[in-house]
């Protein structure tokens, strides 16, 4: 008799440890082994990108660590970004903003848009009236002043109407690629362009590489009501998007209260809002 309660009771030990292991197993299978993110390389062109690390990257190695997760990042123009989202073999996105059905994005926004001009110093543009929108727009076609813009950008507020005011008279250069804002800033430090209309988060975090240091730069106008959050995201159809989501939203409280939000945000550039 005690021989068979002894058997009886390594089987159920057996049958517990074999319970766990599973749950265990099942536990890691909730999450995929490869995490694909398409970056909208414009917010990350600075030295730090070496190994394609990038802000959103940083972020998602930080809320994901401790599980076995490869967070792959694929960098992108902002068209072909957007682009991507219809393809079948696209998983998430960093960053956008939440104007696309087709993605479920984070509560939290990780970065946003605001609009500025910049000239160079030397060649400043000087406004009776700082404030007066209406002046920069008769001044820039009465000059015919060449306004560097990146293609596909969502612009909004003041920097989209200053934009759709000037096109019609063709004084509104869009640059395309990896490199566009780079590639006007070159232009306006060349004279090819009298001004460029950016994000201030973008023009920081090259200035000093392959462009000119900041001092070189003036910013002319402060376009309001620009201001556009950005957020990670997931397509809806990924079969991981609600877990990886609701991971993403369950842990950027405590790396903002640990400290570890903005060491990241600082590292990138990314620590104006």
């Amino acid at each position: 008799m005690d021989k068979e309660i002894k058997v009886m009771l390594n089987l159920f030990t057996l049958l517990v440890v074999t319970t766990l292991l599973s749950m265990t197993v099942q536990g890691d299978e909730t999450y995929p082994k490869n995490l694909e993110i398409i970056t909208n390389n414009i917010h990350f062109q600075s030295k730090v990108n070496s190994n394609r690390n990038s802000y959103v990257t940083d972020i998602l190695r930080a809320v994901f660590n401790g599980l076995s997760i490869k967070i792959n990042s694929h960098p992108a123009p902002y068209i072909r970004a957007e682009l991507m989202i219809e393809e079948d073999n696209s998983e998430c996105f960093g960053l956008f903003p939440p104007i696309y059905p087709e993605l479920i994005y984070s509560d939290r926004p990780w970065a946003a848009h605001a609009f500025d001009l910049y000239t160079l110093k030397e060649n400043q543009i000087i406004l009776r009236k700082t404030d007066s929108l209406q002046e920069l727009h008769l001044l820039a076609r009465e000059n015919h002043w060449m306004v560097g813009v990146i293609a596909g950008v969502k612009y909004s507020g003041e920097a989209d109407t200053f934009i759709s005011s000037l096109e019609s008279s063709k004084l509104i250069h869009k640059s395309y690629g990896s490199n566009a804002l780079e590639s006007s800033l070159k232009m306006l430090e060349k004279g090819r362009l009298d001004m460029v209309l950016s994000c201030p988060l973008w023009v920081r975090s090259i200035m000093g590489d392959t462009v000119g240091p900041m001092s070189d730069f003036h910013k002319s106008y402060t376009f309001k009501n620009t201001k556009l959050d950005l957020h990670f995201a997931c397509k809806k159809s990924y079969p991981y998007a609600k877990k990886i989501i609701d991971k993403v939203n369950a842990e950027m409280n405590n790396l903002h209260s640990r400290g570890v939000l903005q060491n990241i945000q600082e590292k990138y550039n990314q620590n104006m809002w």
